[in-house]
C-alpha cells in the first residue's frame, strides 16, 4: 500500500537458503524509499531505492574469534539502513553523512539488544537498560538520559528529529525536537511489549 515510484512496495518473494530450501520474512522495516526484510535464516534483503546504497545489505561479519554471525533485527532510516547481530553488535549501510551508518561498539561488558533508526540518527539499547545514540545530533535527538533511578529503558524508537524510550515502569521519556511536543510525556497506560502488560505512567510533563 502506498507509493512504489522506486518499488519500495514490490515485495520479492523471500529467496531460497543455500540448501534450496524456502525461508520466511520474520520482520521488515521501512525506510524514506526503500524496504527490508529480515529472514528466517539470517539474511537480510532490501528493495526500493538503491541510492547510496541503502538496499545493499553486507555479508553478517565474523565476530572478534572468527564465528559467522547472523542478522536477528533491522531498522530502516531516511536513507541508511542497520542491522543487529546475533553478538550483540551493530552494523550499517546506506548514506552516512552523518555518522549514522558508522559501526558502533557497545561499551565493554554490554551488548546491543534492539536498534532504531530515524531520518539521519541511529539508536541502540544495552542490556543494561541504557540507550546511545550516534549520527546527525542537531537538538540533542542523540543525547539518550539516563532513566530514572530504579528504571531502564526496555524499548527505543526514533523518528526525524526526535527519539523516545519506554522504561520498564511503563512511561515514556522523549529527547531531542519538541517544537510539536512530540517528546513530550503522556499519560499512560502504555504497554510493555516484553510482557504484554499495560502498566499506568507517570503523570504528563
Amino acid at each position: 500500500m502506498g507509493d512504489s515510484e522506486v518499488g519500495q512496495i514490490n515485495i520479492p518473494d523471500p529467496p531460497l537458503d543455500p540448501e534450496c530450501n524456502p525461508t520466511h520474512f520474520i520482520q521488515v522495516a521501512g525506510g524514506g524509499y526503500h524496504s527490508l526484510g529480515l529472514l528466517d535464516n539470517g539474511r537480510v534483503i532490501g528493495w526500493g531505492h538503491h541510492g547510496d546504497g541503502r538496499c545493499d545489505v553486507p555479508e553478517p561479519p565474523n565476530d572478534p574469534e572468527g564465528r559467522p554471525t547472523s542478522f536477528t533485527q533491522i531498522a530502516a532510516g531516511f536513507s541508511h539502513s542497520l542491522g543487529l547481530l546475533d553478538d550483540g553488535r551493530v552494523i550499517g549501510w546506506g548514506y552516512n553523512g552523518h555518522g549514522q551508518v558508522t559501526p558502533i561498539e557497545p561499551p565493554e561488558g554490554t551488548r546491543f539488544i534492539q536498534i532504531a533508526a530515524g531520518t539521519a540518527h541511529s539508536l541502540g539499547l544495552l542490556d543494561n537498560g541504557r540507550v546511545l545514540g550516534w549520527g546527525a545530533d542537531g537538538d540533542g535527538r542523540c543525547d539518550a538520559p539516563e532513566p530514572p533511578e530504579g528504571t531502564s529503558f526496555i524499548h527505543v524508537d526514533a523518528g526525524a528529529y526526535h527519539s523516545i524510550g519506554l522504561l520498564d515502569n511503563g512511561q515514556v521519556l522523549g529527547w531531542g525536537r519538541n517544537e510539536e511536543g512530540q517528546r513530550t510525556n503522556q499519560q499512560g497506560p502504555f504497554l510493555l511489549p516484553s510482557t504484554g502488560r499495560l502498566i499506568k505512567s507517570a503523570r504528563k510533563r
